[in-house]
């Protein structure tokens, strides 16, 4: 069986209502995990991806080994953070890629190199279905601490 830790499962609304369940625990104590969420939608050749990026710290800062969805994570895409050069979110969409990044610190430019890649991590999920992977470290600062893992998934809509 393939690593899920990091993945998510859950579905979305026409209204850009998400409800999510991550493979990591619950949070132990109120405020003890750190997240922002950007939106990541693209245009490509074949239409729109939408997408969306979850930087996630958490006060152990290691990998975490996991086998449950444990974790509830709601949010409307108009909570999103905009990523530069992101389109907006189409709530018309069938479906959108999660990428649940687990690292600190929260830099962009290893929000530029996801960024880079959502087709290309659209299309694997896709094709492979979700799952879970460490992260080289970052080219531009070399941050290289760990975890540097990243879930990746795909929900659809209600």
């Amino acid at each position: 069986m393939s690593n899920l830790a990091y993945t998510v499962q859950g579905t979305f609304n026409q209204n850009g209502k998400f409800n999510l369940a991550v493979c990591i625990p619950t949070e132990p104590f109120a405020g003890a995990y750190t997240l922002e969420l950007f939106n990541m939608s693209i245009i490509t050749a074949d239409g729109q991806i939408n997408a969306i990026f979850c930087h996630f710290s958490d006060p152990k800062n290691e990998e975490i080994v996991h086998d449950s969805f444990d974790y509830k994570l709601n949010f409307n895409n108009s909570d999103l953070k905009s990523f530069r050069n992101a389109t907006d979110f189409n709530e018309t969409m069938d479906d959108t890629l999660i990428l649940f990044f687990h690292n600190t610190p929260f830099e962009y430019a290893d929000r530029a190199a996801f960024f880079s890649e959502i087709e290309t991590y659209y299309n694997d999920v896709k094709q492979n279905g979700n799952s879970s992977r460490f992260v080289e470290q970052n080219k531009t600062t070399g941050t290289s601490s760990v975890p540097r893992k990243v879930g990746m998934s795909i929900v659809v809509k209600l």
